[in-house]
């Protein structure tokens, strides 16, 4: 495969190629929304493919991964907060029983909506730990029980 690039514009030429996979492979491009031409030859064997617009690398990530900016940080919790690093997340289901969300949010120092998608992040690991640690105990093992701190 002959190749040609620059920051933003790339050709090259395939050969012995699945017309159907080609096709395939055009589409995603076009999805992805990178402007391109290609020209089959008439003996169906190579394609001249022009990329136009090429997206720089973090654009490609971010087109590719669906992560909106940077990763989630960890839980910090504020230096006035009940809860400390060693508090588990099952403790503090059990203590949403008896307090609002907006007290919760305080003591963790969070907004509304990043309270709530923590929250959801402390019931997946209270639901794996009830799933998961029954067989823990019966192979020998330590049961695991997750923190505050651990959660994204």
């Amino acid at each position: 495969m002959a190749w040609h690039s620059d920051l933003e514009h790339c050709t090259f030429k395939a050969s012995e190629f699945d017309r159907e996979q080609f096709e395939n492979f055009a589409a995603v491009l076009s999805e992805l929304g990178i402007s391109f031409n290609y020209e089959i030859s008439a003996s169906g064997r190579t394609a001249k493919v022009e990329v136009s617009e090429l997206p720089d690398k973090w654009d490609a990530r971010k087109k590719r991964t669906r992560n909106a900016g940077r990763p989630s940080m960890p839980l910090w919790l504020p230096g006035n907060s009940i809860f400390d690093s060693e508090t588990t997340c099952a403790e503090f289901l059990a203590g949403l029983e008896t307090h609002t969300a907006a007290e919760a949010m305080e003591q963790l120092g969070l907004t509304r909506s990043t309270y709530f998608r923590r929250l959801k992040s402390i019931r997946e690991l209270v639901e794996w730990e009830r799933v998961h640690n029954p067989q823990r105990k019966r192979e020998g093992l330590k049961e695991l029980h997750h923190t505050l701190i651990g959660v994204r």
